[in-house]
């Protein structure tokens, strides 16, 4: 009987000794998870920042665009209204020429050089008077002839 609970005595001592050698490898796993878990917040905590200015950067750019779409805006309205002046200076010019020239460049006593710039600004003159009305009623004013503005 000794025999036998010696024997079993031993099978028990081995079986402890193999259930500590797993206890401690088990403890080993968690101080490693522990360890990658704690690294994992910490790229978490990382990333979520990177996250925050990713996101400022974002509106910034936004802000960016939104600001570069209203400079657009304004520059396309101040070229409309380059281009109405141009037009409107142009009407002025050519109703001067015919005025004063009754429409022929050739009855001018100009300068050296002036006549050959009298001729194109009758020819400009009946341009606008033509296509010049359209021009300027499409911009919203109320006119009915293009000699109306000056």
């Amino acid at each position: 009987m000794v025999s036998i609970l010696s024997s079993r005595n031993s099978a028990l001592e081995q079986e402890v000794s193999t259930l500590r050698a797993r206890n401690s490898t088990l403890d080993d796993d968690v101080r490693t998870l522990q360890q990658e878990s704690t690294s994992l917040r910490q790229e978490s905590t990382s990333l979520r920042s990177q996250n925050t200015t990713l996101t400022g950067d974002n509106d910034c750019l936004r802000q960016d665009v939104t600001d570069l779409f209203e400079e657009r805006t304004t520059l396309r309205s101040g070229n409309a209204n380059l281009r109405f002046d141009y037009t409107h200076s142009a009407l002025k010019v050519a109703q001067v020429v015919v005025q004063s020239g009754k429409g022929m460049a050739s009855s001018f006593s100009v300068g050296r050089g002036m006549r050959s710039v009298c001729a194109p600004v009758v020819c400009w003159c009946t341009f606008f008077e033509v296509f010049g009305d359209l021009h300027i009623r499409r911009r919203g004013l109320k006119s009915k002839k293009a000699g109306d503005l000056i």
